[in-house]
């Protein structure tokens, strides 16, 4: 099994939060150059974050949400409020 180095996960959470709140500052450091493990990984999460926002890679739970959420008065069914008491 493959280890992954610390710095390299440390980056990659790093560049996925910059590319999530400072999009542009992520793509001016994504250029950087340099080949430590910390830079490798916030490239990495750098794309991640791209690649998921790109594609609309949501959980499934996440779309049945928004999809009711959206969903207006006339398409819920009214109660029958005729109804008479005894």
């Amino acid at each position: 099994m493959e280890t992954i180095d610390r710095e390299f996960i440390e980056g990659f959470n790093e560049g996925y939060l910059l590319k999530e709140h400072e999009s542009v500052l992520a793509d001016s450091l994504a250029k950087v150059e340099g080949e430590s493990q910390r830079i490798k990984g916030m490239r990495a999460g750098i794309k991640q974050c791209f690649l998921e926002k790109e594609k609309g890679h949501y959980p499934t739970w996440f779309n049945n949400i928004s999809k009711s959420m959206t969903e207006t008065k006339d398409s819920c069914p009214e109660k029958d409020i005729d109804l008479e008491r005894e």
